[in-house]
Formats: C-alpha cells, structure tokens, sequence
C-alpha cells in the first residue's frame, strides 16, 4: 500500500515521462500513477480525495484551453491550504505574460514550490519532494495519520460529539485535511492543548 501520492497535472506528461520514472525509482512509497492531462480532471480527482495525503505537481500551462497552473492553485486553495503543490514550467514565466499580481498570489501561497522543469534536472524536484516529506513529519494530520497508523484500533473510535454529529479519530483527520471549520477548530485546540501539557510538565520540573 503506498504511503503517499504524487500526482502530476500536465497536458504533456504520461507514464513514461522522465520526471514520473524518476519519482517512481526514488520514492517507491508512493503512488505515482494519477497523472491527468486534463486541468479540470486533475482538480476534480484532488478535490474528490483531500482526506488522503499528496503532493500535486502542476503545469503552468495548458495548450488549447486559457487555463493555466495559477487557476488550478486557486481551485485546490478554496478548499484546503494544507495540501502541498509544485507549480512547475519550462518557461520563464516572469516573460511569459504573467501580471505581477500573479506571482505575488503564487508566493504568498501556503505550502507552494516552483520547480524550473527547464533545467532538465529531476534532481531539483527530487529535493522539494524530500523537503515537503520533512515538513510532513511535524504537520498535524500527517501526526494524526502516523499515529492511526500505529493505532488501527483506534480509527472508529468516537472521541467528539458535536451539534449531534459524532467523530471518530479517521473523522477528524478528514476534517482536518479537507479543512472544514470543524477540522480547523480541533487543530487549533489540540495545539494549544499540547502547548499547555508541556508548560505543566515545566512547571513541575
């Protein structure tokens, strides 16, 4: 079963592309296969599946539509800020008629990277896979998923019940990653839950 999922939204990618071969052999943990050349499906797919843990490689541009990778980005950050994306050109874009309103929106995004494919160096984006990887280690849902991992036992377990709507732990983690207002609020009191227990453990040193 793979841990994770790389998916890749590009009009010019397919199976055998360098840059999928290469995720493949270096991250064998991963799911690599969903690969859409169509932008909307390549939404539609990452929105119909935000409980699940992935990284989204995104083109900036799309032959034969006006779409580009910046209004797929709009697309996935109205639903969730949390999942990682990789927008991705060979292009100079700065000269490639983008406003600079554009680039000031892409890097004030949460969770954005721009991998340069025209360097032709996978490398490049080998090392912001293994950088988001590590931010994954201390990011709450991907704590939460780790833990449940550990803990099947505990995935049907209701420990919240609110406005008549019960949660289990595998709730919470949906909540969370889909970034309802109910999966925000329990990130936040959890945080700040567990800023209190190390204050008390400090005061009783």
């Amino acid at each position: 079963m793979s841990e994770f999922s790389i998916i890749f939204i590009d009009d010019n990618f397919n199976a055998m592309s360098t840059l999928v071969q290469t995720m493949s052999v270096e991250f064998p943990q991963a799911d690599v296969s969903r690969i859409f050349n169509d932008p909307d499906k390549g939404v539609q797919y990452v929105l119909d599946n935000l409980d699940k843990q992935m990284i989204v490689f995104v083109d900036w541009n799309y032959k034969g539509t006006t779409k580009k990778g910046l209004s797929v980005l709009r697309s996935i950050r109205e639903r969730t800020s949390l999942l990682y994306v990789v927008m991705m050109s060979a292009n100079q874009i700065i000269q490639n008629g983008v406003q600079n309103s554009e680039v000031i929106e892409m890097m004030n995004e949460d969770n954005f990277y721009f991998y340069d494919s025209s360097t032709k160096d996978d490398a490049d984006a080998v090392t912001l896979v293994k950088t988001i990887l590590g931010k994954w280690e201390s990011n709450f849902d991907c704590v939460l998923e780790q833990w449940l991992l550990r803990h099947p036992e505990d995935n049907g377990k209701v420990i919240i019940s609110q406005r008549g709507v019960d949660y289990t732990w595998s709730d919470i983690l949906k909540e969370v990653r889909m970034q309802t207002q109910f999966g925000r609020d329990f990130e936040r009191r959890a945080n700040q839950s567990t800023i209190h227990r190390y204050k008390d453990m400090q005061n009783n040193i």
